[in-house]
């Protein structure tokens, strides 16, 4: 769902490992304009698999990503991106 403030409500990543219940590796939020994704947030304080998988958020500023003219991504400052040139 996605309120009207442009933000995924429920960003919560689980992970289901049988037979113990449902766990919460990452609680996302995520800022966007349009259609556009501009800003992801982990509110995870810990990582489910000691920093070797999940979302890594490098960053807290308005815009970690941004988009060319055609809508390719072309910055994503959370994987540490300032351009990306498309032929």
């Amino acid at each position: 769902m996605i309120t009207a403030s442009a933000q995924l409500a429920d960003g919560h990543r689980r992970k289901q490992v049988h037979p113990e219940p449902v766990l919460h590796h990452g609680q996302l939020t995520f800022t966007l304009s349009g259609n556009q994704l501009t800003r992801v947030d982990d509110a995870a304080t810990a990582s489910a698999y000691n920093n070797g998988f999940g979302f890594k958020d490098a960053v807290k500023q308005a815009n970690e990503y941004a988009y060319d003219p055609n809508g390719n991504l072309s910055k994503d400052l959370n994987k540490n991106i300032s351009s990306i040139q498309y032929n």
